[in-house]
């Protein structure tokens, strides 16, 4: 595929027969050719049945765990009890440190840390 630019516009020209990667590879002067064998010696032993029946095992399995780990996630007995706020949560309890002289009144509470 080829880019043109003309008037900002740009133009794709095409290959007139499409090709995958590995012909076009083949068909380079710049790979080696012991790499160029070892790629023909490699697309000879694919077998596309193979290869689906094994990406579809795979992808089950996969699922499989995926949909066990929803499962472990939604058991109630992993969560603690839910938290409530109110007002008097927020105040710091009365037995922490305030600086001297500040009485414990909700208006002017500073904790030191």
């Amino acid at each position: 595929m080829k880019r043109e630019k003309k008037d900002g516009q740009t133009k794709r020209i095409y290959e007139a027969t499409p090709k995958a990667p590995y012909q076009r590879l083949l068909e380079s002067a710049d790979l080696p050719e012991a790499t160029k064998l070892k790629l023909r010696d490699q697309h000879a032993k694919l077998d596309p049945f193979e290869l689906k029946k094994n990406m579809e095992l795979k992808l089950k399995k996969f699922f499989t765990a995926l949909g066990n780990l929803n499962r472990e996630a939604t058991k109630l007995s992993q969560f603690p009890p839910p938290v409530t706020f109110s007002r008097e949560s927020t105040r710091p309890p009365a037995h922490l440190s305030l600086k001297p002289g500040v009485s414990n009144s909700p208006k002017s509470v500073s904790v030191m840390v």
